[in-house]
């Protein structure tokens, strides 16, 4: 499964107190992700804030995807 690592933040959104967390990776745009928030909703993560990593099922072998 694919998702977001936050890598930083570089204005104020939803994401700026999770950098290093995983987030799972829901559609790709060509200036931005979207993610599902801790709180459920759909919400953007711009390209440069993040990585897309590829996920094993249990949670381990994050890999660059």
């Amino acid at each position: 499964m694919k998702a977001l690592r936050i890598t930083g933040c570089h204005q104020p959104m939803w994401y700026q107190h999770y950098v290093g967390q995983l987030f799972p990776l829901v559609r790709e745009y060509p200036e931005y992700y979207m993610s599902r928030e801790v709180e459920g909703y759909v919400n953007i993560v711009h390209k440069c804030d993040a990585v897309v990593v590829e996920v094993s099922e249990n949670g381990n072998n994050q890999q660059a995807a």
